[in-house]
């Protein structure tokens, strides 16, 4: 799955580098924008669960929103129940334009330069929520990989940072963010990408553990991993012996001091993450 990268917080907005009795949730709005309330839009739900269950927001803490203007509806939404929490959200907002732009009109000498902007961030704001999403695959195409390379290096430091503080990042998307060039790719509608994102987003949380604990015990003590499918794939792999874990979803306070896998999550959530031993696939 395609995971933004950690070490750029001004572009998380730009690259992208519930109970469920609640109403399916839906980009329409059902009244106008000058009367709108909870009840005007269906996003109310799961930005509840993102400032909550979620990424946990505690009273009093500055959260960083970040995604593009086309998801403006869901960003306010997040910031508004970020407030009911007690947190204070600030929004950023950024374009495919702009990420574009900030490869081909910045020089390649400004890809080593010192990341402050992102580095202030990272100490700013404890925690985080980025929308994923909007940036098509072939936007950057055209960029040579030693400019990712460069920056990549540059930003380490922020990396670390977000380590050393603790900060908690809840990423939206997975890789499966509803549009129209992620449906072609799964070979699907948008509308039904779009049923299968958000009910993996809200699937009840004591449904999903029971399921992924499942997993995590048949991996713990398990030898080998066999992966087959009907198109012909039949993959085995021997585990490395290290101990699965297992994303739920949500970050809790032990999690965010435990270190990289558990200070981010990416939804939908239900992933067992488990090392194989090197060359030992067949």
């Amino acid at each position: 799955m395609r995971r933004p990268c950690l070490t750029s917080l001004v572009l998380l907005g730009l690259a992208a580098c519930v109970a469920r009795e609640e109403e399916p949730v839906t980009a329409e709005r059902q009244g106008s924008v000058a009367g709108a309330s909870e009840s005007s839009t269906n996003y109310m739900p799961v930005a509840a669960q993102l400032a909550t269950r979620n990424l946990g927001v505690k009273p009093g803490e500055l959260v960083l929103v970040a995604g593009t203007a086309d998801q403006m509806r869901l960003l306010e939404d997040i910031a508004v129940q970020v407030r009911k929490a007690g947190g204070w959200p600030v929004i950023t907002v950024g374009s495919e334009r702009l990420t574009r732009l900030l490869f081909d009109s910045v020089p390649v000498e400004r890809d080593a330069d010192r990341p402050e902007a992102d580095l202030a961030l990272a100490k700013t704001f404890p925690a985080m929520i980025a929308l994923e999403g909007s940036q098509s695959d072939t936007t950057l195409r055209h960029v040579a990989p030693a400019r990712f390379e460069a920056r990549a290096k540059a930003g380490r430091p922020v990396a670390a940072q977000i380590v050393r503080l603790n900060r908690r990042i809840v990423f939206l998307g997975n890789g499966m963010f509803p549009t129209e060039e992620n449906a072609r790719e799964q070979g699907m509608s948008r509308e039904e990408l779009e049923r299968q994102f958000w009910d993996g987003v809200s699937v009840d949380p004591q449904a999903m553990a029971a399921a992924g604990q499942a997993v995590k015990a048949a991996l713990r003590t398990g030898k080998s991993v066999r992966i087959t499918s009907p198109a012909g794939t039949d993959l085995t792999l021997a585990l490395a012996g290290n101990e699965p874990y297992f994303s739920d979803g949500a970050i809790t306070d032990q999690d965010a001091k435990s270190g990289p896998q558990g200070q981010t999550v990416w939804l939908p959530a239900g992933e067992v993450y488990v090392r194989v031993a090197p060359g030992s696939a067949n």
